[in-house]
């Protein structure tokens, strides 16, 4: 799923791991899809992503979500 885009047209969100019901952030760009991971836990999410390509969001650890940059 996408939550937003920027001037150079990269996009981010989140996208289900395949054969599981965990879901990555995600980066979309020139057709390419790069997991963005998370910080041990099983999800993450990509929320907004600004023209320098810095993206925020939040991600798991086993026990807690943190905001990411």
């Amino acid at each position: 799923m996408a939550n937003d885009i920027n001037n150079a047209a990269q996009v981010v969100g989140y996208s289900y791991v395949s054969g599981d019901s965990t879901f990555h952030a995600i980066i979309w760009d020139d057709g390419m899809a790069t997991d963005l991971g998370t910080l041990g836990g099983s999800r993450s999410e990509a929320h907004a992503i600004n023209d320098a390509g810095l993206v925020v969001g939040w991600a798991s650890t086993a026990a807690e979500v943190h905001a990411t940059l």
